[in-house]
């Protein structure tokens, strides 16, 4: 704060100045709450806009997450305990873990 005391110099105001300024202020007009009132429509409209514009992508992004979860789990978890194989055969091995259910696959030639 020393350093720049040197740098500004201590100014007067010219006579009746303080008074001219005094009277300046009472005569401007007050700040009203409609300014406010403005700032806060407008940032929500903002907010509102953006929403508008954001969610309905993160929607379409939630219903395809729920969709590709649950085709996932169908795939990995089945229903009924039994596999499906259409072309070929199936054949359980046995497994040292009771949860853990392994196959041997093999599949029909394409020209029988």
């Amino acid at each position: 704060m020393r350093e720049t005391s040197h740098l500004f110099t201590d100014l007067q105001p010219l006579p009746g100045g303080l008074r001219r300024l005094q009277i300046t202020l009472d005569a401007a007009p007050r700040h009203t709450p409609a300014a406010g009132v403005h700032a806060t429509a407008a940032v929500f409209g903002l907010a509102l806009l953006a929403a508008v514009w954001i969610l309905p992508g993160a929607f379409a992004r939630h219903q395809q997450t729920t969709r590709l979860s649950a085709a996932l789990y169908a795939a990995i978890a089945p229903s009924d305990k039994r596999i499906l194989v259409t072309a070929g055969a199936a054949i359980e091995l046995p497994s040292k873990d009771s949860s853990v259910r392994l196959y041997l696959l093999q599949s029909l030639p394409a020209n029988p």
